[in-house]
């Protein structure tokens, strides 16, 4: 079994050599390596590929998102956890582990990690070397739910396969009777869907205040030209999170009050599920925001919304009367770099790679 780190500025030779080109799982898709190429915040010696080989095939493979982020007014540069395989017949191996510790042995204490695993979080945080950085208690918003396809997959499906049926019927059926009950209180005049920034849009950007990762122009333009999800996975390419016959959407959304511009919100759209991955709108200006998007929920039928953002979720929860229920859900922001959350600082719902999955 062979060790390989493969830094960005070899990824694309690499995934161009036979050694890939053979394997049956392989270890990175096209997509991310575009986005990895492209990622404004990374640097050409970053390993942001760490695998296993046993018979010229990957057993074991993390992947690593570099980023940055503003403390003190210090920028440091760090690592995110952001995919991480093991083959079924070698778990059990402590495979992930041992990539684990040469991670951190390359990446030292800058490193954080999101959007994780059950499994996942516990080998990290396991390990000791991090502490956690911000619990986020959001909420998700249910409007036409397939609770068929929620649950599919999970231990309890075969349990309530028989009733996912009738509660899907029963929840859709309050959200149309709340949504005839509580028409949003928009006009189509008050906002403008866009694929990409403008210049009203980057203008407001530069004046934006500094958030904790403070993605601006540059990460908002790699972000939306270089996803990860595309409408269909191309046949004989085996990459363990890819998606497969996907309706995605990720737009910009320009917001108007008395038609005078007032800021602008991201959101994307994975086959009927929802999220606002970015909002740069002032806090008097956030109920608009929550208008909008009910309307843009309605129109384009979805399943659920989710919002990690503890205020915007609050928002969400008084004034989003047309969504059949919500339920509260949890996020956290692990470190191990000796930094702690300042309040006054943003952390967005796309931040980690949340804005690409």
């Amino acid at each position: 079994m062979d060790l390989l780190k493969v830094r960005l500025s070899e990824l694309e030779q690499f995934c161009e050599s036979p050694l890939f080109q053979g394997f049956s799982v392989k270890p990175v898709s096209p997509l991310r390596v575009k986005s990895y190429l492209n990622n404004p915040r990374a640097h050409q010696e970053d390993v942001v590929l760490y695998l296993f080989v046993e018979n010229s095939q990957v057993i074991a493979f993390r992947t690593i998102l570099p980023d940055m982020l503003v403390f003190q007014g210090e920028t440091i540069f760090f690592g995110w956890y952001s995919g991480t395989w093991v083959k079924p017949e070698n778990r059990g191996q402590k495979l992930s582990v041992r990539l684990l510790n040469e991670v951190r042995n390359d990446w030292g204490n800058r490193l954080l990690f999101t959007n994780y695993a059950q499994v996942s979080e516990h080998c990290y945080l396991e390990t000791q070397a991090f502490h956690l950085l911000k619990e986020r208690t959001g909420m998700r918003f249910y409007l036409y739910p397939d609770f068929n396809q929620i649950y599919k997959g999970r231990k309890s499906y075969h349990k309530l396969k028989f009733f996912l049926p009738f509660l899907s019927v029963a929840v859709r059926s309050v959200s149309l009777f709340k949504s005839l009950l509580f028409p949003t209180k928009t006009t189509p005049d008050s906002y403008l869907e866009l694929p990409a920034l403008d210049e009203e849009c980057r203008n407001h950007l530069r004046r934006f205040p500094v958030t904790f990762f403070n993605r601006k122009e540059a990460e908002i333009d790699w972000i939306i030209q270089y996803p990860w999800v595309t409408p269909a996975q191309d046949a004989g390419f085996v990459y363990p999170f890819s998606y497969s016959d996907v309706d995605f959407s990720l737009k910009i959304v320009k917001i108007y009050e008395n038609n005078r511009f007032a800021g602008f919100f991201i959101y994307t759209n994975v086959n009927a599920k929802m999220k606002i991955i970015y909002h740069f709108i002032d806090d008097d200006k956030i109920n608009l925001m929550v208008n909008i998007v009910g309307l843009l929920a309605k129109q384009q039928h979805i399943e659920y919304l989710t919002v990690l953002d503890p205020a915007l979720a609050y928002l969400f929860k008084q004034n989003a009367n047309y969504f059949a229920f919500a339920k509260s859900y949890t996020s956290h922001v692990y470190s191990a770099l000796p930094v702690a959350n300042d309040t006054n600082l943003l952390i967005f719902d796309g931040d980690g790679d949340n804005c690409f999955t």
